[in-house]
């Protein structure tokens, strides 16, 4: 049809175009439809069939309209593609820069968790290593403070414990106005034990003294060494009384002992007391018991012997030992400054016995 209207026969040409309708109307080739109904239009125009070339015109026009329409909707439907596709891509990239984000936070919260953990075990290393010391510190302090106010030999109190702990019995005393009573003891000839079975002889009496010490004073009592042979007893809330009766206790339970390898040699202890009158200081009563101590020592050995204030008297009394012809024939009108615990618990009037102390008949004491 297109060749005969080129050569100038449109008749031709409608009759070629109008056998290729009826098979291009039943085919999806749109184009040539359309190139068919134009060159129709062209072929009626010439013939001067301007209603059938009107007619064939807009036929061409409404598929050239319905082909733009499939374009544009295909175009549509692509850019939709296109524009869901790289939707699709944008969520994918999002999502996967949120994952990588996320992997990178956990990775980071395990790190975090891992210092955590790591200055945690630091920190209990820390404090465990900060309260062993604290522990070991105060483990030193007590056995530095022990050795400091412990006797080496006997585990009794040493001179400076024993001492401070008298002194604050001396002003707790003070305060209640409590009695209070110091007890010197000393062992009787012990330089001869020493002598005639060796010095650790002598120092196993000495603990086996101390062990006797603990096991007979009582709860508010305490005894410390003060010298090599001598002890110290810190009586609070002691009465004269109360205080000679324990002092008799500790003198009776020694003299009932035997020391291993000596069972020939009795084993005696002297014992002096003193009990707060008018002492002015711990020191004075601590000599006060002192000088008791060396009275019983003068008078005889293994008694007990309060202090008396001095007086012309007891001045005689503890120079017992000197020679002098005057101190002689002053003796058998002389009281002793020795005040038997069997006289005051026979209740003896004062002066009835001499007031010279040996050791108490069984169950007196």
């Amino acid at each position: 049809g297109d060749i005969e209207l080129a050569l100038g026969n449109p008749t031709a040409a409608v009759n070629h175009y109008m056998l290729a309708l009826p098979v291009l109307m039943e085919s999806d080739i749109e184009n040539a439809l359309m190139r068919t109904y134009r060159g129709l239009s062209t072929a009626y125009e010439q013939l001067g069939q301007s209603d059938l070339a009107l007619l064939a015109q807009r036929t061409y026009t409404q598929l050239l309209q319905y082909e733009l329409e499939q374009q544009s909707l295909e175009d549509t439907q692509r850019l939709q593609v296109e524009l869901e596709t790289r939707r699709y891509a944008d969520d994918n990239d999002r999502l996967q820069n949120l994952q990588e984000e996320q992997e990178r936070e956990l990775a980071y919260s395990e790190k975090l968790r891992g210092l955590q953990l790591l200055i945690l075990a630091l920190g209990t290393g820390i404090l465990v290593l900060v309260f062993s010391m604290l522990w070991r510190s105060r483990k030193n302090a007590r056995r530095l403070h022990t050795l400091a106010n412990t006797d080496e030999l006997t585990r009794l109190l040493n001179r400076r414990a024993i001492m401070q702990y008298g002194a604050g019995q001396w002003q707790r005393s003070l305060r209640s106005s409590q009695p209070i009573a110091c007890l010197a003891f000393d062992v009787d000839h012990f330089k001869s034990i020493n002598d005639n079975f060796g010095h650790a002889k002598g120092d196993e009496v000495l603990r086996m003294l101390a062990a006797e010490l603990m096991a007979a004073m009582r709860v508010c009592d305490a005894v410390g060494r003060i010298g090599g042979e001598e002890f110290l007893l810190i009586a609070a809330d002691t009465d004269p009384k109360q205080a000679f009766a324990l002092a008799e206790r500790i003198r009776c339970r020694i003299a009932a002992t035997r020391v291993p390898g000596i069972a020939d040699r009795k084993l005696t202890i002297s014992v002096g007391i003193a009990c707060k009158t008018s002492e002015s200081s711990l020191e004075q009563l601590v000599q006060h018991a002192d000088e008791a101590l060396y009275s019983a020592k003068t008078s005889g050995r293994n008694k007990s012997v309060f202090f008396e204030q001095k007086s012309q008297q007891t001045q005689f009394v503890l120079q017992l030992g000197m020679e002098k012809p005057e101190q002689k024939q002053l003796k058998p009108d002389l009281p002793s400054v020795v005040i038997s615990l069997k006289d005051e618990v026979n209740g003896k009037p004062a002066g009835t016995a001499g007031r010279t102390c040996s050791r108490p008949a069984a169950g007196t004491l």
